[in-house]
């Protein structure tokens, strides 16, 4: 469960601060050792609660709970091993404050100890209440009935999959098994298709057998054996059994299917296809092709993965229906008449709310058939389709759910809590606010950001995220950004079953900040903040910030409070156009690894405690336009590897201090970079690996001729993977005359010996 996620969290903080005898010195180990003890006890009921999260109000709530406590014991370690850090530091004439804290924080300690105990005992509640799982599965048992006539839009999607079955050339390893699998979004009609093409003797004639398999979550090779038995013998399951252990049950069911389907041809369905192991599958895939003198099989899953895991024949993705197709659909089923132009106005609408689901479009059906009135079918089109799908089936979603790992199930909630519906999601930004909530952790083989990036594709390959079209025509997205975006159905399903009061995005007209929940709060996005009113005491309750973004405003000064947020990793301010500075304590946001200052046009420079910003890896400044320079401090941030100047034509110059970070790989000088000695300074970078000087500013003749010693620093970046140069050369040909020729060896000279190079934009 997400839950169970966080609390394992919560536990293996517990366990780091016992095994740290500087924290153990605080005389805190006691209590700590009780939290541990009472958060362990309470994990094994968290994932039945959550599958009762829709169902039952009160494990909502104690669920909420569950995860406030968790935050809170995870703020506690983290602030004993911060007073551990001072209590090292601290002189003898500073022992009195230290104290001082020490007392509040034993109070804090005790406070949280109370709430996780009171959380153990209202457990023991959870564990008398019968468990759901084989409830929701054996709702979603399928068989091979199908009612074609009802079927709409889906026709040229079964003649694709059979043309598929039947141009399949032999395989040399496998060549009498054809395995295609069938993906996409849960609800989208997969296992009709699967019924279509099953019930069609026409096209795909000449099978022995035709076998219809549920494989469903529970995947077992007993239950998956007995059923091809079953379809094949005309017995049923109860007559059929075979030794108790495992390997000789196995043994004898793959004798029995042998025997039954040896020289046979068999059209085999397994629909609805859980499971992701690589070993389970590549087993599954190793009995099929023992059985049969040709099989052909059809898998159904929502999960791409595991599509690609299973596939002889390239997985086929099935797509949402047109808009006019679900109106097709809803007009069938309520027995549409001529005469009714009004409610077909209105229905048309209603179509285009299903996003394309037939099963959405199905249970919008229902609800209109009883009525021809045209204020029934409005009430109907205002229902949110999120709330219809789960009054009638959640069931798909949490199986998707629930198969995923604990952390994948807490990153995917942040995604639908802290994003709005239909929102573009970047994916750094994804990624890096992650990292700050410390979602993702490294491991000893892979970094943080790879770990992160995993999981993008897990969720992509569950259809939770999708790749989202790039707007180059705003012109404020660099080309090597990778967006995403939410389908409109999940996310409103997801954000009523994840709901997590510990991530906020302010909707209310005037946008406030949040209030509620401020000593819990570890997220906050406020999109739009025009109307915004900081107060000097905006962000004072707000200590537990790991994520904070702030966009559109013209306030002029922001709140010294906002310095106070000792936690926060992910910042980002953008587009205050009236900004001027920082507040000269900003250098104390000591965990920050991420700014982003985009489009503050008015800030005229960086607090030279900016420099005290050590844990600092990725900074955006660009259209920055009045930055007159970077403090000398700048260059103590040895740890910065990203840094955006984009349209910051204020400076005069490559600031000096770039020189000094040994880790810089990433430099963004688009839309300004001609100025003196770009060539020379360029090429002292010598650990770049990704460059972009596009677009140069040249509206004064003494801007090309800067740009002319390009060439010289250029060809020093051997260590380059990437360079956009994307309307860069231009100016340089067109001011110098030169020939095409000569063009081109002056090309030959910039990227002589970047041997490293991947991508190069000469656009």
């Amino acid at each position: 469960a997400m839950a169970q996620a966080l609390v394992q969290r919560a536990c293996a903080k517990l366990r780091s601060a016992l095994g740290d005898e500087a924290v153990v010195r605080l005389n805190f180990p006691a209590d700590l050792r009780d939290m541990l003890e009472a958060l362990e006890a309470i994990q094994p009921v968290l994932d039945e609660a959550e599958m009762r999260l829709l169902r039952d109000e009160w494990v909502a709530r104690w669920l909420q709970r569950a995860l406030s406590v968790a935050y809170k014991t995870i703020d506690i370690v983290d602030d004993l091993q911060d007073l551990r850090s001072q209590a090292a530091a601290t002189m003898t004439r500073m022992l009195p404050r230290l104290a001082i804290i020490k007392n509040a924080m034993a109070i804090q300690v005790q406070q949280t100890k109370q709430l996780v105990m009171s959380l153990q005992e209202e457990s023991e509640y959870i564990r008398e209440r019968t468990t759901i799982f084989q409830e929701i599965i054996a709702k979603r048992e399928t068989g091979p009935v199908l009612e074609e006539a009802m079927i709409l839009g889906r026709g040229p999607d079964k003649e694709r999959i059979i043309a598929a079955l039947l141009s399949t050339e032999p395989n040399i390893m496998q060549e009498h098994i054809t395995i295609l699998p069938i993906f996409g979004l849960a609800g989208i009609g997969k296992t009709t298709l699967a019924q279509m093409v099953f019930n069609d003797t026409h096209s795909l004639h000449g099978y022995d057998f035709r076998v219809w398999v549920h494989v469903s979550p529970q995947f077992d090779f007993h239950t998956i054996g007995k059923s091809i038995i079953c379809n094949v013998s005309g017995r049923g399951k109860e007559d059929i059994n075979y030794a108790s252990s495992d390997m000789e049950g196995m043994e004898s069911i793959m004798k029995r299917l042998h025997m039954l389907l040896d020289g046979k041809e068999v059209l085999l369905v397994l629909d609805d296809l859980w499971e992701e192991d690589p070993i389970q599958l590549q087993l599954l895939k190793s009995m099929l092709i023992f059985l049969g003198d040709k099989m052909d099989v059809i898998v159904t899953t929502c999960n791409q993965a595991i599509a690609r895991k299973i596939w002889t024949v390239e997985p086929y993705k099935l797509n949402p229906l047109s808009d006019e197709t679900c109106w097709e659909i809803i007009k069938k089923s309520i027995r549409s008449e001529a005469g009714e132009e009004e409610l077909e106005k209105i229905g048309r609408k209603i179509a285009s709310k299903c996003l394309g689901l037939p099963s959405a479009a199905r249970k919008y059906a229902r609800m209109l058939d009883s009525s021809r009135d045209a204020i029934t079918w409005r009430e109907t089109m205002e229902t949110n389709i999120w709330s219809i799908i789960m009054n009638y089936k959640s069931t798909t979603f949490e199986l998707s759910y629930r198969s995923m790992p604990p952390d994948l199930r807490l990153y995917f909630a942040y995604c639908c809590q802290i994003f709005p519906s239909g929102q573009s999601i970047v994916k750094d930004d994804l990624v890096h606010q992650w990292i700050a909530l410390q979602l993702v952790e490294p491991s000893e083989i892979l970094s943080a950001t790879q770990i992160a990036e995993e999981h993008i594709s897990r969720l992509q390959d569950l259809s939770f995220l999708q790749t989202a079209e790039l707007d180059h025509a705003s012109g404020k997205n660099d080309k090597g950004a990778i967006l995403f975006t939410m389908h409109n159905l999940l996310h409103g399903i997801a954000t009523t079953f994840l709901r997590n009061d510990s991530y906020s995005l302010p909707t209310n007209p005037q946008r406030k900040l949040h209030e509620d929940y401020q000593q819990f709060l570890r997220a906050l996005r406020c999109v739009g903040c025009s109307k915004v009113e900081f107060k000097d005491d905006s962000f004072s309750r707000k200590k537990s910030l790991r994520v904070l973004e702030l966009i559109g405003s013209s306030v002029r000064k922001l709140p010294d409070s906002i310095c106070q947020l000792s936690h926060l990793g992910y910042l980002k301010i953008s587009e205050f156009t009236g900004l001027i500075t920082l507040p000269e304590s900003f250098g104390h946001l000591k965990n920050l690894f991420h700014i982003d200052l985009s489009g503050c046009s008015d800030l005229l420079n960086l607090p030279e405690s900016f420099g005290k910003l050590v844990n600092l890896v990725h900074i955006n400044l660009s259209s920055c336009s009045r930055l007159a320079n970077l403090p000398e401090s700048f260059g103590d941030l040895l740890n910065l590897s990203h840094v955006n100047l984009s349209r910051c034509h204020g400076l005069a110059e490559l600031p000096e201090p770039l020189q000094k970070l040994g880790k810089l790989i990433h430099l963004d000088l688009s839309f300004w970079s001609c100025f003196e000695g770009i060539g020379e300074r360029l090429g002292r970078l010598i650990h770049l690996e990704h460059l972009n000087v596009s677009h140069p500013c040249c509206h004064l003749p003494q801007h090309r001729s800067h740009l002319q010693g390009l060439k010289d620093g250029l060809c020093k970046l051997t260590n380059l993977r990437y360079l956009n140069l994307s309307a860069c050369l231009n100016p340089i040909f067109y001011y110098h005359g030169e020939s095409q020729e000569d063009n081109l060896k002056y090309l030959g000279e910039c990227v002589s010996g970047l041997s490293s190079l991947e991508h190069l934009d000469l656009s």
